[in-house]
């Protein structure tokens, strides 16, 4: 993915998976670094020259941002993220400082060498509010790939929606409980979705109104 191709103030949903389809997730560790970097790394004035875990431990608070995260989830073997551009380049040097870190990170503690993901990164740009919505809900009812395997084919049953609701309220790779306001991660920014329905009871009736496609 170009640089030219990321428009600054544009939005665009990126997501990429491991090489071979392969596992990028194997544990709670993995998940969490993977989260916490997405907040790390989205850090105009970070050099790299302090560690992942120093930087963590002392909680800093980016003040300029490459972008605003409006919607993420972590699969075993890939993620989803929503994102708004907010500098020149700024998807495309968030995504390589994310993707370098993982890589490194999973080698080490795998033992293996060489790249994990199938590609730099995917994305395609949002152009308008009604695909900036689907993407979001397509995003957040991803995860539930981990209890209903064949969900965007069948569809979410009435009778399954509740444990549906329930599942995704607490999947903590998601930012969905960021949505439902059990949780308030600092990573995610969620109102530019919440503030074109009346309120979060809204945008859950819209979650469930119909199995949306990824296109």
């Amino acid at each position: 993915m170009s640089l030219r191709n990321n428009i600054t103030e544009e939005y665009y949903h990126v997501y990429n998976r491991g090489v071979d389809k392969r596992a990028i997730f194997f544990d709670e560790t993995d998940y969490w670094r993977f989260w916490k970097s997405l907040k790390i790394f989205n850090d105009l004035d970070y050099r790299g020259t302090e560690s992942f875990y120093r930087r963590q431990k002392r909680n800093h608070e980016p003040s300029n941002t490459f972008v605003d995260i409006l919607a993420a989830c972590l699969m075993p073997n890939h993620f989803h993220i929503l994102l708004k551009q907010n500098v020149d380049g700024g998807i495309s040097e968030f995504m390589k400082k994310i993707g370098l870190s993982h890589t490194h990170f999973y080698n080490r503690k795998q033992g293996r060498s060489g790249r994990l993901f199938e590609s730099p990164y995917q994305a395609k740009r949002i152009d308008s509010d009604g695909y900036l919505l689907h993407i979001s809900r397509y995003i957040h009812l991803n995860a539930l790939s981990l209890i209903e395997i064949d969900w965007k084919n069948i569809g979410i049953p009435n009778n399954r929606k509740r444990e549906s609701l329930d599942f995704l309220t607490t999947y903590p790779w998601s930012s969905f409980p960021d949505y439902s306001k059990i949780r308030n991660s600092n990573i995610i920014q969620p109102s530019k979705i919440l503030e074109l329905f009346d309120d979060f009871e809204d945008y859950k009736k819209y979650m469930f109104s119909s199995q949306p496609n990824s296109d």
